[in-house]
């Protein structure tokens, strides 16, 4: 008898090698079914998204238009911000001004909104503007670069001086 490489001298031999292991998995195989994923069925509508994350007010503002934003602007919610960016940059203002004063959280769903918010205004023309107080929206702002490509503004948060109560 000869040694297979990696045995001992007085070990049994490993059913890792050779004939034996096929024989001594294929049984297990047999209980072994596929099992597609179920489909999910999709449904697409025409009407603008919603979001209870975010509240977002377009308001006349004496250098264009204002835009607030409140609440958090995340994935589920940006598409909520894209749709109110897009109806307010169709009628080609000079500025936009999107306050973010009062949100509390921002990610790249909502930082992509807001470069494609530019892309568009400045395609037309136009400017978009950012104001932010909190350190939660002003930071992502900064890393990704968009701080300055937004000429965008740190204030102090005054709730009374945007008129909400």
């Amino acid at each position: 008898m000869s040694l297979l490489s990696g045995e001992r001298f007085n070990s049994k031999p490993s059913l890792r090698y050779g004939f034996c292991r096929r024989f001594a998995v294929a049984p297990l195989l047999a209980l072994v079914r596929y099992h597609p994923p179920e489909r999910q069925t999709v449904t697409a509508t025409l009407e603008p998204p919603t979001s209870d994350l975010v509240t977002v007010d377009v308001l006349p503002d004496a250098t264009g238009i204002l835009v607030a934003v409140s609440g958090e602007v995340d994935s589920s919610s940006a598409p909520v911000l894209a749709h109110h960016l897009d109806t307010v940059l169709e009628t080609s203002p000079a500025a936009v001004t999107v306050d973010l004063r009062g949100v509390t959280f921002l990610d790249s769903a909502g930082l992509s909104t807001l470069a494609m918010a530019h892309r568009r205004a400045e395609a037309a023309g136009g400017r978009v503007r950012v104001v932010a107080s909190s350190r939660a929206v002003v930071r992502p702002l900064q890393i990704t670069g968009l701080w300055d490509l937004l000429s965008a503004e740190q204030v102090a948060d005054s709730s009374a001086e945007r008129g909400i109560a």
